[in-house]
């Protein structure tokens, strides 16, 4: 091998290897930015948690200890997936209920017993279309005599 083909080689050499060096240091430096990115988002998420009662104070410790690392994050977002999951499948059994037959006090039907009477009404001369008790007294008075 001559010396024009092996400085070739070490030539090519050195370019493959600055190259790889350079997408390395590249990689490096976004992982080092995702990294800052999350660090800043961290306590605003851990508080927001708090917030919406997500986690409970006493969970405060070990939740910001699993956003500190990527997996710790994915479990804490494979729970908050499976607590929607679980909240949709109870939406959708009360969805099933929809129609189903209530009692009429349940329902607010007034009962004979519940209608309007003057005498236990709180309102005072107020104007209805029913007949007071009043009414009912002097009638009975008025056909008597």
């Amino acid at each position: 091998m001559n010396d024009a083909a092996s400085i070739r080689m070490m030539l090519d050499y050195i370019q493959v290897n600055s190259v790889l060096a350079k997408k390395a240091s590249d990689e490096l430096d976004a992982v080092r930015v995702d990294r800052e990115k999350s660090a800043e988002l961290r306590p605003a998420l851990l508080q927001h948690l708090l917030d919406t009662k997500a986690i409970k104070m006493t969970q405060k410790a070990a939740a910001a200890e699993a956003l500190a690392s990527h997996s710790g994050t994915l479990e804490l977002l494979k729970v908050a997936v499976d607590m929607l999951a679980a909240q949709k499948q109870e939406l959708a059994k009360q969805r099933i209920n929809l129609g189903a037959p209530v009692s009429d006090q349940a329902a607010g039907v007034k009962t004979a017993s519940d209608r309007y009477d003057s005498l236990t009404s709180p309102y005072v001369g107020r104007p209805t279309t029913q007949t007071r008790a009043s009414d009912e007294l002097w009638r009975q008075r008025v056909l008597e005599h």
